[in-house]
């Protein structure tokens, strides 16, 4: 009697590969983004002399950015780990940067009487891409869920 070969079991998509490159390379991109923005706020704290208002938002606006970048390196240390928790911590960092760009526009238009120019909105409507994108996939994704497994 023939034996019947079976076709080899497909395996489920698993590991860093397909879409998920990309959130992989916003993550490692982040910390140094947001360390970079940091730098300048620091480098207009020291150099000039400000309003005091000024220079209080600036403060808060540089420790914001060092926050992220201490979040973000957190979250690499997660993805390299295969954590659970990544895909999460992706998404909320991802809702925090869109709140701050909100929070942004609305205090320098009502503390300083800023006007948004094109990159402030092209800032805003990046985050809400990024977000509208990657949220449902981190949520969805058979792939992100046999990725990051490990507790």
């Amino acid at each position: 009697m023939a034996e019947v070969s079976q076709a080899p079991a497909v395996p489920e998509p698993k590991g860093i590969a397909g879409w998920l490159i990309l959130p992989v390379i916003g993550t490692f991109l982040s910390p140094l983004i947001s360390a970079n923005a940091a730098f300048q706020y620091a480098v207009v704290l020291l150099s000039s002399s400000l309003p005091t208002a000024l220079v209080a938002f600036i403060v808060v606006e540089f420790f914001f950015n060092f926050g992220l970048v201490v979040a973000w390196t957190f979250a690499a240390v997660l993805l390299f780990r295969h954590k659970r928790l990544y895909p999460r911590l992706f998404v909320a960092l991802l809702v925090i940067m869109l709140i701050g760009t909100v929070l942004d526009f609305v205090v320098t238009a009502a503390l300083f009487d800023m006007k948004l120019d094109s990159s402030d909105v092209r800032s805003a409507v990046r985050s809400v891409i990024l977000l509208t994108i990657w949220g449902p996939y981190m949520h969805k994704s058979v792939r992100v869920k046999n990725t990051f497994v490990e507790d």
